[in-house]
């Protein structure tokens, strides 16, 4: 029982007032007494009559009491990778209604940097507190959450008047909770070693990834300059840290000064992206190639030819053989079928 104090004084009506108390709760209703209790106390009418103080109670059904401060009944969060401008959302479940203004937050650790989650206003037992990833974050061992939540300059209110409760349990899934905003990147590409390289022969260029991708596509490439002219080393379709892109010396190919390439790979439509689809940085510094020559034109002969003369016995019949480049003959075995 309580003592709802009535105010002492001459009118028609009194106001008879108690104070609700931390923890007290009625979800049914209040009970009132049918009669007052005086407690010492005279009420008279101006003639000095005492006032009958029993009365039939108002119903008090609805005249419901919470001064419970509310609680977090948990927090849950979606297991999965978050890549670039994803939001990560938990929600809050309280166990009753409460206000939230302001920016109060759910406070978690990415890799090893302290973001916050910043819950939705609202009016209502369930809120919602998200975060968005940035481009560069990056925890692969799941993130972490800092209890309790941090109210900022927002607070968080049972009815706008008392201050929940903000301590809650961890998500006991955190560590399946990963972030990966960071594209793969090219650490290097190894250029075949120096050298002349003739038809057939393969110009490899090996690309190193930051960590596996996936080529999905035939087109993508390295752009070669082989003399005049602007090739391709196609790069190989597959899975990863190292991509090889490759080029055929063909017929009449020919650098002899040392072949160039170029920055960046050319995806045409392909794509190389990362085990959770996160697109890859596609730059590289490229390295001198000023030994790799290309020789993919075949030598002719231009001519054969002898002087004109009258040959005697014992004199050589000495025929010239001329080639449109130098050519290395590498025993003297071959011959010109002559008939005499």
């Amino acid at each position: 029982p309580r003592s709802a104090l009535c105010q002492a004084g001459t009118a028609l009506s009194t106001t008879c007032s108690y104070t609700i108390q931390a923890g007290e709760v009625d979800t049914n209703g209040i009970d009132l007494a049918p009669s007052v209790e005086l407690a010492g106390s005279t009420w008279l009418d101006v003639a000095g009559n005492a006032v009958t103080p029993g009365f039939t109670p108002p119903t008090l059904t609805s005249v419901l009491v919470d001064a419970t401060q509310a609680v977090i009944e948990s927090v849950a969060v979606t297991s999965k990778t978050y890549l670039d401008t994803e939001l990560i959302s938990f929600t809050v479940t309280f166990d009753k209604p409460v206000v939230v203004a302001g920016d109060p937050a759910i406070e978690i650790l990415i890799g090893a940097t302290t973001r916050q989650a910043i819950c939705a206003s609202g009016s209502s037992a369930i809120h919602t507190c998200s975060y968005t990833v940035i481009s560069g974050e990056e925890d692969l061992n799941g993130i972490g959450v800092t209890t309790p939540m941090v109210l900022n300059s927002g607070p968080i209110k049972d009815g706008g008047v008392a201050v929940a409760d903000l301590s809650f349990t961890l998500p006991s899934n955190l560590t399946s909770v990963f972030v990966d905003s960071k594209a793969p990147t090219i650490t290097s590409v190894n250029v075949p070693p120096p050298g002349s390289y003739k038809i057939g022969d393969n110009l490899d260029f090996i690309i190193n990834w930051s960590e596996p991708v996936t080529l999905a596509g035939a087109d993508a490439a390295i752009y070669l300059t082989i003399g005049e002219n602007t090739e391709q080393a196609i790069c190989i379709a597959g899975t990863g840290e190292t991509t090889t892109c490759r080029y055929t010396v063909q017929a009449l190919d020919l650098d002899t000064n040392g072949i160039a390439h170029t920055s960046p790979v050319n995806l045409g439509a392909s794509t190389f992206t990362d085990a959770v689809g996160a697109s890859a940085d596609l730059t590289f510094t490229p390295l001198a190639t000023t030994t790799v020559f290309v020789d993919g034109v075949v030598p002719e002969i231009d001519s054969v030819t002898i002087v004109d003369d009258t040959y005697q016995a014992g004199q050589n019949l000495d025929f010239t053989v001329n080639f449109s480049e130098s050519v290395v003959i590498t025993a003297a075995t071959s011959y010109l079928a002559i008939t005499i």
